[in-house]
């Protein structure tokens, strides 16, 4: 009977932890703020990615507005600000999808999001001294994009939460 007893408290410490992994991701998100006006580039590609009526991916939103725009962006003066200091100074805002977009001095930006997988059925597992629901699959994700419209590489962090419940 002890032995029941730890391995449960060890399956639900490992359950704990693998849902604190998830919190940091998810309430990150509400600790962003706005802290200075876009530039009128910056605002451009804001107002771009919030007005995507055709229902675009947002590597074609990008991509159509840097292409568009590609008159205003100097790569090779973005570049010197990527290098200028250690410091680096950024910028996000929300966009209407709720989506985050960050702005760097330099040559990148980032999309940073939160998407839960549509499952709307709960798993059921009874063990033999609890009963096991899981929800619904997060995901979240940061997308490090190059102002030539390139996507340079996507970062996520996927996971369920366990609930248990001991009857």
């Amino acid at each position: 009977m002890k032995r029941n007893k730890i391995g449960l408290s060890i399956l639900v410490l490992a359950t704990l932890l693998v849902g604190m992994m998830l919190v940091p991701s998810v309430s990150a998100q509400e600790e962003l703020k706005v802290s200075d006006k876009p530039s009128e580039l910056e605002q451009g590609l804001i107002d771009a990615l919030n007005s995507n009526t055709n229902k675009l991916s947002t590597d074609d939103v990008i991509a159509n507005y840097v292409k568009v725009n590609k008159d205003k962006i100097s790569i090779n003066d973005l570049k010197e600000k990527d290098t200028v200091s250690g410091q680096i100074n950024l910028r996000t805002y929300q966009l209407k999808d709720g989506l985050y977009i960050t702005f760097t001095d330099g040559s990148y930006f980032f999309i940073t999001g939160v998407e839960e997988e549509t499952n709307n059925k709960v798993a059921t597992q009874t063990v033999s001294i609890a009963s096991v629901s899981t929800t619904p699959i997060i995901t979240g994700y940061k997308e490090l994009y190059s102002w030539t419209g390139i996507k340079v590489y996507t970062i996520t962090q996927k996971g369920i939460l366990l609930i248990m419940v001991r009857l």
